[in-house]
């Protein structure tokens, strides 16, 4: 499923995810793991995972919690993300899509 991101740079942010296959809605508690990148110019500058808590899989759901440490002195506009599941070993991209990180006026 294509779908961009909006972020303001320095605020945490959390989105919910519900996965859809077909008709139905896919039940992301069972997967082994989840990981989000996002690359500008072939380097990744965001990395969020199940593995540290950053992604949070409950009830079916799952929830990205960009810190706001994550993306404060960004400078990118634009970049490219995807998101994949692993289940049984095999490794499936639910989501990707496009990052727009808009700049921040106020710097705390």
């Amino acid at each position: 499923m294509k779908q961009n991101i909006k972020l303001i740079r320095g605020d945490g942010t959390c989105f919910e995810v519900v996965a859809v296959m077909g008709e139905q809605a896919y039940d992301l508690s069972v997967i082994d793991r989840a990981d989000l990148h996002v690359k500008h110019k072939h380097k990744t500058v965001i990395r969020l995972s199940t593995t540290d808590g950053s992604i949070v899989v409950d009830e079916g759901k799952m929830y990205l919690n960009f810190a706001s440490d994550a993306t404060q002195g960004l400078n990118f506009k634009l970049a490219d993300y995807d998101l994949q599941i692993i289940k049984d070993g095999k490794i499936k991209t639910i989501m990707y899509g496009m990052v727009e990180l808009q700049h921040d006026i106020t710097i705390i």
